[in-house]
């Protein structure tokens, strides 16, 4: 329900307050990969690159199968002129989209 909402105000541009629901989604289920992906996304659009990695990287450790966070990563890699580990993830993302 949090994640669903938090996905809704980053629809409507209001990144900040989906990162409260998020941050409250992983106190009850840390542990949840999902909820990591959604915060990064929020710190991404929020301008916070560090922490976008970071939530992005944590959903990776938890859940390696999901594309989005390889495919985020891997943009936020190139942005910073990490050209090996951005080819890395992108070409992670692209074999788990094509399984």
């Amino acid at each position: 329900m949090l994640n669903k909402l938090s996905r809704a105000l980053l629809a409507a541009q209001r990144p900040q307050e989906a990162v409260s629901h998020l941050l409250h989604a992983l106190e009850v289920y840390p542990d949840y990969s999902t909820s990591h992906t959604t915060l990064g996304d929020a710190y991404r659009l929020l301008g916070d690159m560090e922490k976008a990695r970071q939530y992005y990287e944590h959903a990776i450790q938890i859940n390696p199968f999901d594309p989005l966070p390889h495919r985020y990563l891997a943009e936020l890699y190139r942005q910073a002129g990490e050209t090996e580990a951005a080819q890395r993830e992108a070409s992670v993302a692209k074999r788990l989209i094509e399984r």
